[in-house]
C-alpha cells in the first residue's frame, strides 16, 4: 500500500515507543530484524478466550487477524492496522455460546483467499466449522448447518484435526488429522456458504506415511497438496484432479538420502511454486526441497539444523511460513519459544538465518504463523503465553530509509545490484544479472583468458582468444577469421567472407592464384607467374626459358626451333623432313628441292645445280614439251633415248 512521506521515520519512532513499554521488549535496533509490535494475551484488558492459542490466520486483505484457542475452545477476531501492524479486539466465538458448537479444542484456523469464509478445526469435537463474512456488518457469522463432524453424515478423516488449508483457487478445503492419520478433502461453494465432504486419504488404505498427519499446504498453481506426518516422519505429495487428490510419492526421514523430517510438523510452499519447506520438531530442522511444478515431486537441496553452523531458533520447530514476496521464511518453534527469520534466495530456494526472536514473554510455545500481505509483519499463536503476538520484520535493518528497493531479498545497503534488476546477482558471481555475460555461471572464471567466461566458452582450452567472430567455430579452427564460417552461398566450401569467387563458380579458386577457376588460364598453377613474359603462365608454358613468345603456331615446337613457323612442324606427308606447310614439292617427290632453285628434284636436269634446266613433259632436259609428240619404239628399256618425238 502507498506510504506517506517520512513513513520509515514515523514507523521507527512508533516502534521505539512500543518497545519501551516493556523491559522484556528492550532490543538493540542495530542488531535485530524482528520487533514485537502487537501483544494480545488472554485476560489482559478486553481480550479473553486466548488460552492455549493454537492457530492464527490473516484475511486476504490484511484487515483481520483470526486466532483459535484450544484451551478456551474459541475463535477470536482482531481488526488490524495494516501500516503499524497493531490490532484491536473485534469479536469472539466460544464453543457452546451464542449458538456456536463443535469447537471444543479449537486447533487450527484458515481464511479463504476470496475473503468469504474462515474455517476452524476442533481437536476434541473432531470437526470442521464454517464462519462466513457478512459484508453488510463487516463481521463473521457462524454457519451452523455446515459444521462437519467425523463419522457423522458420511464424513470421515477428522479425528483430532491439526491443520487446515484452503486452495488458492477457492475450490477446496483440506484438513490434516493426527489420530485418523489422514487428510480430508472438502469442496467449497462460496456463493451459498456450503462445504461438501469429498474424500479422505487414510494411512495404510490408499496411501501410506500419514501417521500423525500434522501439517498441510497447497501449491500456488493448485496442482498439488503436501502433508507432513509427525509419527511417520514423512512428507507426502498428492496431486489434485476432478475434485479428488491422489498420492504421488512420499519422502521419509532416513530413506533414500532424506534427512530432517523426524517429527515433521509443518509445511509451506513458496509463492513461485519452486520450493517446499518443511519443519520437524524432533530433528529441530528446516528442510528445503526443490519442486517439480509438473509432477509435484521434490528434491532435497538444503537442511538447516538448530545448533549447527550458527543456526538457532529451530528447537521444537512447529510451523513454517513464506513471505508473499518470497524473500523471507519464518519458523515458529515451541521449545525455543520464538520465531526465526531466514532470508530466501528465490533463484535457489536456499535460506540464510537473519534473526531469532526469543523474548522472555510473548512467544512462548509459538506454534502457528501468518504473514501480512506486504510481508512486513508476521503473527504467531503462542500456546504457552496464551497470546497472539505481532512482529515487525525490519527487512533492511540499518537502512530503513531505503529498505529493499528492488525486492530481491538483499537490503539496499548490502545489495551489489540495487536498482539495476529485480533478482540481484542470481548466479552469485558478483556480476549483476543485467550485466551478466554468462547467466547461471561465474563470469570471473575464464581459464583461457579469452574474456569469455568458462561456462559459456565453446572454445575453452582450445585457444587463447575463443571465438572472436562468434560463428561457433573456435579461432584455431576458423577457416575465415572475422567472418561466419557457416555462410557459403555458392557451396564451394569457402566461406562467403573469404570467397574471392563468390557467385562466379562452384569451386572457387582451387589453385589459390587469385584467379577464379572458370577464368583460370592455367588450372592447377599460379596464373600470375610468367617468367618469360609470353602471357603463358609458367605452369603451362612448354617453351619456358627458350623463347620470348612461346609456341605461336601451337605445334608443340617452340618458336625459336620451329622449322615451319605458322604451320605444324609435326605434319610431313611425304617424309622428306619438310613440314607440309613449307614443302613446295609436297606429294611430288621424296627429297624436295635440295638446290632451292624452285624446281623439285624429280623435274630438275641437275638436282644439285640451282642453274640447271628443268626437264619438260617429254623427258627432255631443257626441252619444249609443247612441240613434243609421244611414241614408243617398241623397247621397254625405260631409256629416254628409245623415245622418238615427232610433230604430228
Amino acid at each position: 500500500m502507498p506510504k506517506p512521506p517520512g513513513s520509515a521515520r514515523l514507523r521507527s519512532l512508533t516502534f521505539a515507543v512500543l518497545i519501551g513499554l516493556s523491559a522484556a521488549f528492550v532490543l538493540s535496533v542495530a542488531a535485530q530484524h524482528l520487533f514485537i509490535v502487537d501483544f494480545k494475551q488472554d485476560g489482559v484488558g478486553v481480550v479473553q478466550h486466548l488460552a492455549g492459542a493454537s492457530g492464527v490466520a490473516l484475511s486476504s486483505d490484511g484487515r483481520f487477524v483470526f486466532t483459535s484457542a484450544e484451551a478456551d475452545d474459541a475463535l477470536t477476531v482482531f481488526e488490524r492496522e495494516p501500516f503499524y501492524g497493531s490490532s484491536t479486539f473485534d469479536d469472539v466465538f466460544v464453543d457452546q455460546e451464542d449458538g456456536v458448537f463443535n469447537m471444543m479444542g479449537a486447533s487450527a484456523v484458515a481464511a479463504a483467499p476470496d475473503g468469504r469464509h474462515v474455517y476452524v478445526t476442533s481437536a476434541y469435537d473432531n470437526s470442521l466449522l464454517v464462519f462466513a463474512h457478512d459484508a453488510s456488518t463487516d463481521s463473521l457469522v457462524f454457519v451452523a448447518h455446515q459444521a462437519k463432524e467425523d463419522m457423522v453424515g458420511g464424513v470421515y478423516g477428522l479425528s483430532q484435526p491439526t491443520a487446515v488449508a484452503v486452495s488458492g483457487d477457492d475450490e477446496q478445503v483440506f484438513v490434516a488429522a493426527e489420530i485418523s492419520d489422514s487428510v480430508a478433502v472438502f469442496s467449497r461453494d462460496a456463493s451459498n456458504d456450503t462445504l461438501t465432504f469429498v474424500d479422505a486419504q487414510l494411512d495404510g488404505v490408499a496411501t501410506d506415511h500419514l501417521a500423525g498427519a500434522s501439517g498441510v499446504a497447497v501449491s500456488p498453481d493448485h496442482r498439488h497438496v503436501y502433508v507432513t506426518s509427525s509419527i511417520d516422519d514423512a512428507l507426502t505429495v498428492f496431486s489434485r484432479g476432478g475434485g479428488f487428490i491422489s498420492p504421488v510419492t512420499a519422502y521419509v526421514d532416513g530413506v533414500g538420502g532424506i534427512d530432517g523430517l523426524d517429527g515433521a510438523s509443518g509445511v509451506a510452499v513458496s509463492p513461485d511454486g519452486q520450493h517446499v519447506y518443511a519443519v520437524a520438531g524432533v530433528d529441530n530442522t528446516l528442510t528445503t526441497f526443490a519442486r517439480d511444478p509438473i509432477s509435484g515431486t521434490l528434491t532435497l537441496i538444503d537442511l538447516d539444523r538448530d545448533g549447527v553452523d550458527g543456526v538457532d531458533g529451530l528447537g521444537g520447530a512447529r510451523a513454517v511460513a513464506v513471505s508473499p514476496l518470497g524473500n523471507r521464511v519464518f519458523v515458529a518453534s515451541q521449545n525455543d519459544n520464538g520465531v526465526a527469520l531466514f532470508r530466501r534466495m528465490a533463484s535457489t530456494g536456499q535460506v540464510d538465518l537473519l534473526d531469532v526472536k526469543t523474548p522472555a514473554v510473548g512467544l512462548r510455545g509459538a506454534g502457528s504463523l501468518a504473514v501480512s500481505p506486504d510481508g512486513i509483519f508476521v503473527y504467531a499463536a503462542c500456546y504457552d503465553d496464551d497470546s497472539m503476538t505481532g512482529i515487525y520484520v525490519a527487512l533492511c535493518e540499518g537502512d530503513e530509509a531505503t529498505g529493499d528497493t528492488d525486492d530481491d531479498a538483499f537490503c539496499d545497503n548490502e545489495d551489489l545490484c540495487t536498482g539495476d534488476d529485480l533478482t540481484g546477482d542470481s548466479d552469485v558471481d558478483t556480476v549483476c544479472d543485467d550485466q551478466d555475460i554468462c547467466p547461471g555461471f561465474d563470469d570471473t572464471q575464464d581459464a583461457d583468458a579469452d574474456t569469455v567466461p568458462d561456462g559459456c566458452d565453446q572454445c575453452e582450452g582450445n585457444d587463447a582468444s575463443g571465438d572472436t567472430d562468434n560463428d561457433s567455430v573456435c579461432n584455431d579452427s576458423d577457416v575465415c577469421p572475422g567472418a561466419d564460417d557457416n555462410q557459403d552461398a555458392d557451396g564451394d566450401t569457402v566461406p562467403d567472407g573469404c570467397d574471392l569467387c563468390l557467385g562466379n563458380d562452384a569451386s572457387g579458386d582451387s589453385d589459390a592464384d587469385q584467379v577464379c577457376d572458370d577464368l583460370d588460364v592455367c588450372p592447377g598453377s599460379d596464373d600470375g607467374i610468367d617468367t618469360d613474359g609470353d602471357q603463358v603462365p609458367d605452369g603451362c608454358d612448354q617453351c619456358e626459358g627458350d623463347d620470348a613468345s612461346g609456341d605461336a603456331d601451337s605445334d608443340n615446337v617452340c618458336d625459336d626451333l620451329d622449322v615451319c613457323q605458322g604451320s605444324d612442324d609435326g605434319i610431313d606427308t611425304d617424309g622428306d623432313q619438310v613440314p607440309d606447310g613449307c614443302d613446295l614439292c609436297e606429294g611430288d617427290d621424296s627429297t624436295g628441292d635440295a638446290d632451292n632453285d624452285g624446281v623439285c628434284a624429280d623435274n630438275d636436269c641437275d638436282p644439285n645445280d640451282p642453274n640447271a634446266s628443268m626437264i619438260d613433259l617429254c623427258g627432255v632436259c631443257g626441252g619444249d614439251n609443247s612441240s613434243c609428240g609421244l611414241f614408243f619404239d617398241g623397247f621397254e628399256s625405260g631409256n629416254t633415248a628409245a623415245w622418238a618425238s615427232s610433230v604430228p
